[in-house]
C-alpha cells in the first residue's frame, strides 16, 4: 500500500507512486523488483540459489528438471514471514517457454504474498494485502526485467500523468487511499481522466502467456522437497500433483 505522500517526487525528482492512463496507480518500487530478476537468472541458469537443491537429480514427469526456490519476506517489529517456496522445472526449454514457466510462477508468487499481508497479524494493523496498484506494478516490473525496460520507458509506456493530475485522481477518488481498494487481478483499475490519454492496456506489457501448472513447471506441495529425501542424494521425480519422490532403483541394478 502506498500513501499520498508517494505521490510527491524526491528532491531528485523521482516519483514512487504515480497515476498512469494505461495501467492505474503504479507503485514503481514494486515495478522494479529485485525478485523477478533473481527469477530471471534461476530460470536463464537452470539452478537454485541452494547448494543442496543444485546437485539435484529430478525429473518432471520423466524429463529431465530443477528445482529453484521463489517467493518473498516481510517483517513486522520482531515477526518475520514469506512465501518461499519451491519449484520444479523441465530443463532446456526454449525461451518463449522459460517466460511463460517464469510469468507463471511469479503471478503465483505473488499472490501468495498478497494473501500472506491479508492475513492475521498483519491486516490488522495495516490493508496493504491486495492494495489496488500492487499487482499490476508487479506485472510491469515483470516485463521491465524480461524486456529490458529502463524507469523511464515503463512509465511512458503506461501513460504516466504530471504530479498534480495524478493528486487529482486521487482526491476525487480514493477517499480511504488506494489500499482501501482492492484488486486481486493482474489487471489495472481506471479512473476518469482527460479523454486524449491513452486508456488502453499497453502491448509492451503483454505477450506472455503464463503457463498451467504440471506440464513445464509444479509448485513443490508443501511448499518444500522433504529434506530427508534432498540430504539422501538419491535421484527424485516429480509428479504433476507436486509430490516429489526417491526414484526406485531399476530391476536388476545394484
Amino acid at each position: 500500500m502506498s500513501p499520498r505522500a508517494d505521490l510527491m517526487p524526491t528532491a531528485s525528482g523521482w516519483r514512487r507512486l504515480s497515476y498512469t492512463s494505461r495501467g492505474g496507480f503504479v507503485d514503481w518500487g514494486h515495478a522494479q523488483p529485485g525478485a523477478v530478476r533473481k527469477l530471471k537468472r534461476l530460470m536463464d541458469g537452470e539452478t537454485s540459489d541452494w547448494l543442496s537443491l543444485k546437485k539435484l537429480q529430478v525429473t518432471l514427469s520423466g524429463s529431465p528438471a530443477f528445482v529453484l526456490d521463489f517467493g518473498e519476506e516481510m517483517r513486522k517489529g520482531f515477526l518475520t514471514v514469506g512465501n518461499v517456496a519451491q519449484f520444479v522445472v523441465r530443463r532446456r526449454l526454449d525461451g518463449r517457454a522459460k517466460e511463460a514457466v517464469a510469468l507463471a510462477i511469479f503471478q503465483k508468487a505473488s499472490l501468495g504474498f498478497e494473501a500472506l499481508q491479508a492475513s492475521p497479524p498483519f491486516r490488522w494493523v495495516s490493508d496493504k494485502g491486495f492494495s489496488g496498484e500492487d499487482l499490476v506494478s508487479d506485472l510491469i516490473g515483470f516485463y521491465g526485467v524480461y524486456r529490458g525496460f529502463s524507469d523511464e520507458r515503463m512509465r511512458r509506456i503506461a501513460g504516466e500523468v504530471t504530479v498534480d493530475e495524478s493528486l487529482k485522481v486521487w482526491d476525487d477518488h480514493l477517499p480511504n487511499g488506494i489500499g482501501g481498494l482492492k484488486n486481486y487481478r493482474f489487471a489495472p483499475i481506471l479512473f476518469p481522466i482527460d479523454p486524449h490519454f491513452d486508456t488502453s492496456w499497453p502491448a509492451e506489457f503483454s505477450g506472455i502467456r503464463p503457463a498451467r501448472p504440471g506440464g513445464d513447471w509444479i509448485a513443490v506441495k508443501d511448499r518444500f522437497i522433504d529434506g530427508i529425501l534432498v540430504n539422501r542424494g538419491q535421484p527424485l521425480a516429480a509428479l504433476t500433483d507436486g509430490i516429489v519422490m526417491t526414484v526406485p532403483p531399476a530391476v536388476g541394478s545394484r
